[in-house]
C-alpha cells in the first residue's frame, strides 16, 4: 500500500483571478493601448529596431517613452514588438497610469502557484479545526505583532500540544505543486473597485487577470504515512488528521458559510444585485465530496484570510483588535470609524465600465474576484473517487461568462501618410442550416433550446419550441445579468418581429 495519496487537481476559474507578481506596469512604458486592447511592450525587441549606433538617436531615445516608438501598423498579432496583447483597457489612459501585473512564468504564461492554493486551503482547514476543537477568541492569546497575531491559535490547532516545531504541523502532510501554465491568451484586463456599505466606490484598481473558464491542472499529495502507527511510535502525532483525509468537503463547509455571508452583505448594498446573485448561485451549487469551491488571490478580503466568523462571534473581542494601536488594537479599520461599527466594512469587486450617451462613465459591480472550482482526480493506480461533473457548478454562474469590461470605443487612428486606409470588414455571420418548413412564428413569449453560441462574437441561435425555426440572439438582447448562453440549455424569451425579421429579447435560462 502506498504511503501517500496522489491527486490530480483540476481548478476551473468561475470569476477572473489575479495573483500579483508585485510589479506595477506603467502606461506608455510597459504597455500601450490600441483599438480596445492592452499591448505589453517587448522593450528589447523595440530597441533592436532602432539605429543605436547613432549617438544623437541614442540621446533622443533616453528621453522618449517606448510607446512613442510604435506606429499603428506595429499593432498586429504575432508582432515581435509585443510580448502579448489582452482584451480590455484600463480606465485611465494617462501617461504613467498603472496596471498590476499578473504572476507568470518566464514565457509570459500565467499559472497557479501551489503556495497560493495551499494558503487558502490552510485558512479553510483552520476554520474547521477551530470549530471542532471548540476554541474561543481571547485577546490574551494574540501576539502583539500584527503579522504573528494568530500564531498561538495556529499552533494550538495544527501542532500536537501546541508545539512550535514545523515537523508537527498538520499541513506538513499536504503538498501542493504549481499548476501547468496556460497561454497568455487566457489573460484579460479587469477594472476593480473597493465597495463600501453605502454602495460607494473607492479608488480605481486596474489589474491583469486570468479569464473565467480557464482550467488549471496540478498535483496534490497527502502523506498518509505521517498518520500511521509507525509515525506515532516515532513521536509524531498530528492533530485533526481526519480534516486532511476529507479536505474537499471540509473546505466546502467553510466556503458555504462565507458565500452565505457574502450574499447577505451584497444584498443590502444598492447597485450590487449581480454580485449578490453570483454568490447566491454558488451557494445553491451541489458538489460531491471530492470537489469544493474556494476563493483565491487578490480580493479575498479579511474574512478570506482569517478565522472570520469565529472571531466575529465575540463583538467585544472584535472591537479590541479593530481599534487603533493607540487604543491597544491593530488598527485594522481604515478611515473614520465609530466603536461598534461593523467590520470589515468594504469588499473588492470587479466592475463593468460603460459610457452613457452624454459621455459620462458608469461602473457596475458585476462579480467578486478569484472564485474557483476544485475537483480531485486520483492518479493511476490510486483508489478511485466519485467522478465529478462540473456542469452544475458552471451553470451556477451564467451571469458572468467571459467578464471583459465594456470600454469606450477607441478613437480611430489614421494610417501613416501615403498609405491607404484598410477596408472595413464585416464580421462573419453564422449560417443557419436548411430546415423543413414548419408552423409560422408568432411574436410573444416563448421557450426554446440554444443550438450554438459564440462567446467572442456575442451571437447565437435558439431553436424555437413547436417549430423547426432557429432565431438569432445577440448578447445585448440577453436578460439583464446574463452574459452568455450554454449550447443545449433551455431558455425563455420574447420573440420580436421588426422590419429585419424575427429576433429574441430578454433571453435567459428557464
Amino acid at each position: 500500500m502506498a504511503d501517500y495519496r496522489l491527486y490530480q487537481v483540476k481548478v476551473t476559474l468561475l470569476s477572473p483571478l489575479h495573483i500579483g507578481s508585485g510589479r506595477e506596469l506603467l502606461h506608455e512604458y510597459d504597455y500601450a493601448i490600441y483599438q480596445g486592447r492592452t499591448w505589453r511592450i517587448n522593450e528589447d525587441a523595440l530597441l533592436d529596431t532602432q539605429e543605436v549606433d547613432d549617438p544623437d538617436l541614442v540621446d533622443r531615445l533616453m528621453h522618449m517613452r517606448p510607446a512613442e516608438l510604435l506606429n499603428p501598423p506595429d499593432f498586429r498579432e504575432g508582432s515581435s514588438l509585443f510580448r502579448y496583447a489582452i482584451g480590455g483597457v484600463p480606465r485611465s489612459q494617462a501617461e504613467g497610469a498603472q496596471v498590476r501585473e499578473q504572476l507568470k512564468d518566464g514565457h509570459d504564461r500565467p499559472y497557479l502557484p501551489g503556495t497560493s492554493l495551499k494558503g487558502a486551503l490552510r485558512t479553510a482547514l483552520a476554520w474547521a479545526a477551530w470549530g471542532k476543537q471548540g476554541l474561543r477568541p481571547e485577546r490574551a492569546r494574540l501576539d502583539r505583532r500584527s503579522r504573528f497575531a494568530a500564531q498561538w491559535y495556529e499552533q494550538e490547532l495544527f501542532s500536537m500540544h501546541g508545539g512550535k516545531a514545523p515537523n508537527h504541523d498538520l499541513l506538513r502532510a499536504l503538498q501542493v505543486g504549481d499548476s501547468m501554465p496556460v497561454s497568455p491568451e487566457m489573460l484579460m484586463l479587469i477594472n476593480a473597485r473597493v465597495l463600501n456599505r453605502a454602495g460607494g466606490l473607492g479608488s480605481p484598481i486596474e489589474l491583469e487577470a486570468i479569464k473565467p473558464e480557464t482550467v488549471f491542472t496540478l498535483t496534490a499529495k497527502v502523506d498518509t504515512v505521517l498518520f500511521s502507527a509507525w509515525a506515532q511510535r516515532g513521536g509524531l502525532r498530528l492533530k485533526h488528521g481526519d480534516l486532511l483525509r476529507d479536505w474537499p468537503s471540509v473546505v466546502q463547509q467553510h466556503t458555504m458559510q462565507r458565500l452565505e455571508h457574502e450574499a447577505e452583505w451584497f444584498a443590502r448594498i444598492p447597485g450590487t444585485e449581480r454580485v449578490a446573485d453570483f454568490c447566491r448561485r454558488l451557494v445553491q451549487t451541489s458538489l460531491p465530496d471530492t470537489a469544493c469551491l474556494l476563493q483565491l488571490g487578490w480580493g479575498t478580503g479579511w474574512e478570506g484570510k482569517t478565522f472570520g466568523s469565529h472571531l466575529q462571534a465575540d463583538q467585544d473581542f472584535m472591537e479590541s483588535i479593530v481599534c487603533s494601536s493607540n487604543q491597544g488594537g491593530y488598527g485594522l479599520a481604515r478611515g473614520r470609524r465609530q466603536p461598534g461599527d461593523p467590520f470589515p466594512k468594504s469588499r473588492r469587486v470587479l466592475v463593468q465600465v460603460q459610457r452613457a450617451p452624454d459621455g459620462s462613465m458608469h461602473e457596475i459591480p458585476i462579480a467578486p474576484p478569484g472564485w474557483v472550482l476544485l475537483e480531485l482526480q486520483p492518479e493511476a493506480g490510486q483508489v478511485a473517487v466519485t467522478s465529478i461533473s462540473v456542469q452544475g457548478a458552471m451553470a451556477a454562474v451564467p451571469a458572468l461568462g467571459l467578464v471583459e469590461p465594456v470600454t469606450p470605443p477607441p478613437e480611430p487612428v489614421p494610417p501613416p501618410e501615403g498609405e491607404p486606409s484598410p477596408p472595413e470588414m464585416e464580421p462573419e455571420q453564422p449560417q443557419a442550416a436548411p430546415v423543413e418548413p414548419g408552423p409560422p412564428l408568432l411574436p410573444g413569449p416563448g421557450t426554446g433550446v440554444v443550438t450554438w453560441y459564440n462567446m467572442k462574437q456575442g451571437l447565437g441561435r435558439v431553436q424555437i419550441d413547436g417549430s423547426q425555426e432557429e432565431v438569432q440572439v445577440q448578447r445585448t438582447h440577453l436578460r439583464q445579468g446574463e452574459r452568455f448562453l450554454v449550447p443545449g440549455s433551455r431558455v425563455a424569451f420574447t420573440l420580436v418581429q421588426d422590419e429585419g425579421g424575427f429576433h429574441l429579447e430578454g433571453v435567459g435560462p428557464v
